[in-house]
């Protein structure tokens, strides 16, 4: 429930009433056959239920409705009415036997549907729910359990909360022969360990992908195990203050606010003082309270998180390779900042890594996975060569070649952002390039143009004098994140898929990345770390043989024999014609593998290394004939698209419509959405449009950001206008000898000036509203409930929730849509084949999608319990001010004369 009002509200802020009710249906619709599915119930049974428990409602809603806005309902009658009397008239001259008749039974039921519409209304929503739920029912039982398969439940985090009045003392430390298997795992994570921790302590913890280091990191913050015992005077105390904090190596895993202030007060108790200013000095964040999370860069999301666990003092700081990610600038910062809690601060903390250098830092190390591999068996040898089956020796091709390369987020609108300009470069076919450049600089941006995933706005990108198609037959891209590139459920079948070989292939693609197919092949995707997973991701892309690879931060999370196995894999893909791109922050070891290297900065490419590959200047084209498409194909300079253009954002820029209080912008539209339903009259029209239309010019709304109208949309609307306008009634005038009734059109306008301006108020929120003013007003809202009693926590939570996860989700989804189709090719010459593999991209895109949408959430429930539960979400917002008074006077003022008038 919780989830679906929070999907309800989100949706109405963002895009209005017609998403929210969409939102609505879904999720009355999935929790029917969510339940149905688990329990196994029989179609009938579905669609009975159903009916009772959402039609019946949902028919009242509806009669209730129409009966309360008894005049909205007679304007969309009249529409109706006057739409149905044009159809007749066009087709009334038209002779044909029955027609009469046909036009005649037309007139008798267009007036029992006016007349009766309290008879007909609750009947049609009853059985269109009913009919819904049946098709859900249908459609979704296969879905759901592919979903199932790809989220397993044993995947579940250790992560709990001591229980209300625990007392606090996470130290001294003391593990002595603990064990611990995942639920659905074939091996333990943990077995036989023992560990003690205690004040003033920097310990790190390294071993190999797999060797259970991230399951001590929760054990430690009170997790449960299978076997042994954990010694402490107190409770863990996870998220409490004095107790345990925790930072995970996915920054925007853990981050729950959406603006930085309120993810330091999210999770804390209420009316605790906090000195924001002082704890985002010392993790370099200064002036940056009022910042949008999502605009953070991923080394200010990491010292944001190190902010968040700072707030609640602890005395116990786990971090879980939190430096995979960040570059050596912000990697440098925060081993400072840890070492300095552990030697001046008094406190234990426990630094997960793979890095030597900062092995070498801890006053001690803990190894695990010896004896783990040792029970295992003997280890497999990594092979020195790759000889894929079923593949050539050579790959001739993979020449790449970059002229004037730019690109830019929402280009052609004032969200317009800047990432790449002017880059050029040349790769002959077998080179490698490696690309450095600080966290934010834009490399996985320029990876993603590389590999055909993202269109340039400026400039081309041409493999072997073409434009660059990503496919397994052009170019590759691995992803910074490499559980968003695993498909499916398990090792063997994400290689196979992901190449389209067979069962040998796919086991020497493992075995040239160290991974023993005997072990791994049967393993689930969700049971690896995040090195395994890294590895498991280019064995499915090397396996294809690729005329260009690009890799964006190969090296993050891997210990050194899955180092050493992935360097080893990528100078024989070269040897074999394999053209290298790599992104990265760590570049040891990488001397013999790369000629070249080059640095992102300001948005353009700074050579940093030898002259072979031709940085700078644009590139001379490759010698040879070029095809002569190419240059058309993709032109100098790309016009921005309607999608850029049309989506609703706040617009960049303050203005008194921004600065109004939100809940006085929500007043003011709400307002606005009843006058109109419950008085539609040309007068309150135009009072509303007063009152919209002075919002917009306060707020400084250019043209660019009206959406633009589609051409079938034009189209709908003039043929709505055509019938109306030969249906309607008086007063007559006569066009070309056809008589037409302006009534008709008068009624037409109304009714759609209504809804029109229902949708511009919508946008109007949108564009002077930021999603980081919205989270204040739910705390506030919070504190209202608590003082009350009302239990209105979980559910404002869960809204907060929802706008931080938003972007994130879309992003993510929008990633793992692009990974689908980097699998997908059609075969030349199969008819039909290519809509064929649309739909399949479709049908498993959606599943994917809420397979992600299952993990995040899963994700986001363990940063929810490493702050301690639910308390605060959001630092409490202002008090509405003397220009929201004017703004509601004036407002309430047009509106009350429109309707006297």
């Amino acid at each position: 429930m919780a989830a679906g009002i929070s999907g309800c509200v989100v949706g109405f802020l963002l895009a209005g009433p017609v998403v929210a009710n969409t939102v609505f249906v879904a999720a009355a619709l999935g929790s029917v056959v969510g339940i149905a599915h688990r329990r196994a119930w029989s179609l009938s049974r579905t669609v009975i239920t159903g009916s009772v428990a959402l039609g019946v409602p949902a028919a009242s809603v509806a009669v209730a409705g129409m009966w309360l806005f008894a005049s909205y309902r007679q304007l969309a009658f009249t529409q109706l009415v006057n739409s149905w009397r044009g159809v007749a008239r066009i087709v009334e001259g038209v002779r044909l036997p029955l027609l009469p008749v046909l036009l005649h039974a037309g007139d008798i039921s267009v007036a029992w549907i006016v007349a009766c519409w309290w008879v007909w209304l609750p009947v049609v929503v009853v059985v269109g729910v009913a009919f819904l739920t049946g098709c859900a029912r249908l459609l979704f039982g296969a879905p759901l359990r592919l979903v199932a398969r790809l989220v397993p439940p044993g995947t579940q985090t250790l992560l709990c909360v001591d229980p209300p009045g625990t007392r606090i003392a996470p130290l001294p430390l003391r593990l002595t022969q603990v064990s611990v298997r995942y639920p659905g795992s074939t091996r333990p994570a943990l077995s036989q360990l023992d560990f003690c921790l205690d004040r003033g302590e920097f310990v790190t913890v390294t071993g190999r992908n797999g060797a259970g280091k991230s399951t001590l990191g929760r054990l430690i913050a009170g997790g449960r195990l299978d076997s042994g015992c954990i010694v402490r005077p107190g409770g863990a105390g996870l998220g409490a203050p004095g107790g345990t904090a925790m930072v995970f190596q996915r920054p925007e895993s853990q981050v729950l606010g959406v603006r930085v202030v309120d993810d330091l007060f999210w999770g804390m108790p209420p009316g605790g003082p906090l000195d924001v200013e002082s704890l985002l000095g010392r993790v370099g964040l200064t002036g940056m309270a009022c910042r949008e999370t999502a605009t953070l860069s991923g080394g200010e999301l990491q010292r944001l998180a190190v902010a968040s666990l700072l707030a609640r003092d602890p005395a116990i700081v786990i971090s879980d390779e939190t430096t995979a990610m960040l570059d050596p600038d912000g990697r440098a910062v925060l081993l400072r900042l840890l070492r300095s809690l552990a030697h001046r601060e008094g406190k234990a903390v426990v630094h997960i890594t793979h890095q030597v250098a900062e092995i070498e830092l801890g006053d001690r190390t803990v190894l695990l996975g010896e004896a783990a591999a040792e029970r295992s068996g003997p280890a497999e040898p990594i092979p020195l060569a790759i000889g894929l089956v079923g593949q050539s020796a050579e790959v001739p091709h993979g020449a790449v070649d970059v002229r004037g390369l730019g690109f830019a987020h929402a280009m052609g609108t004032p969200w317009e952002h800047r990432v790449l300009r002017d880059v050029n470069v040349e790769i002959p076919a077998g080179g490698g390039l490696l690309v450095t450049g600080a966290n934010g600089s834009g490399k996985s941006t320029l990876a993603s143009v590389l590999a055909g995933l993202s269109a340039p706005t400026e400039g081309q990108v041409l493999l072997d004098g073409w434009p660059v198609r990503n496919g397994r037959a052009g170019a590759l891209l691995a992803l910074q994140h490499p559980r968003l590139q695993l498909l499916r459920a398990t090792v063997g079948e994400d290689v196979r898929d992901a190449a389209a070989v067979g069962r040998d292939a796919a086991d020497e693609a493992l075995a040239s990345l160290g991974l023993s197919p005997r072990l791994y092949r049967d393993r689930g995707v969700e049971e690896l770390s995040v090195g395994e997973q890294r590895r498991v991701a280019l064995a499915g892309l090397l396996a294809c043989r690729p005329r260009l690879l690009v890799l964006d931060e190969p090296l993050a999370g891997l210990d050194q024999l899955g180092r050493i196995a992935l360097l080893r894999a990528l100078k024989t893909a070269r040897e074999t014609g394999t053209t290298l791109v790599m992104t990265s922050h760590d570049t040891a070891g990488l001397d013999g593998l790369v000629d070249d290297a080059v640095m992102v900065e300001g948005g353009k490419l700074r050579h940093a290394s030898r002259a072979r590959l031709a940085v700078g200047a644009a590139a001379p084209p490759p010698a040879g004939p070029k095809p002569e498409t190419s240059s058309a194909a993709l032109p100098r300079r790309t016009r921005p698209s309607a999608a850029a253009v049309v989506r609703p954002r706040t617009l960049p820029w303050s203005s008194p419509a921004h600065r109004l209080w939100v809940g006085t912008k929500i007043a003011v539209l709400g307002s606005v959405t009843v006058v109109l339903g419950a008085d539609p009259t040309w007068s309150t029209l135009l009072a509303a449009t007063v009152s919209l239309g002075s919002w917009a010019m306060v707020a400084r709304v250019p043209r660019s950001v009206v959406p633009r109208i589609p051409r079938w949309f034009v189209l709908a609307i003039l043929v709505s206008v055509a019938l109306v306008t030969i249906g309607g009634g008086g007063p007559y005038i006569s066009i070309l000898g056809l008589t037409v009734g302006m009534g008709g059109l008068i009624h037409w306008g109304l009714f759609s000036g209504i809804t029109a301006l229902s949708l511009i108020g919508a946008l109007l929120f949108i564009w002077t509203t930021a999603l980081t003013d919205i989270p204040p007003l739910l705390q506030r809202v919070a504190d209202v409930g608590r003082k009350t009693r009302l239990p209105v926590l979980e559910w404002t939570a869960t809204i907060s929730l929802g706008l931080r996860l938003l972007p994130i989700l879309q992003e993510e989804c929008r990633t793992v849509l692009k990974m689908t189709a980097q699998r997908a090719d059609v075969e030349p010459g199969l008819r039909g084949g290519r809509w064929r593999t649309r739909r399949d991209q479709i049908i498993r895109g959606i599943v994917l999608c809420c397979a992600t949408a299952a993990r995040r959430s899963a994700e986001m429930g363990e940063a929810i319990t490493a702050r301690g539960g639910l308390g605060n979400i959001a630092q409490a917002d202002r008090r509405p001010g003397r220009s929201d008074a004017v703004a509601l006077l004036f407002t309430f003022a047009v509106l009350v004369a429109g309707i006297l008038i």
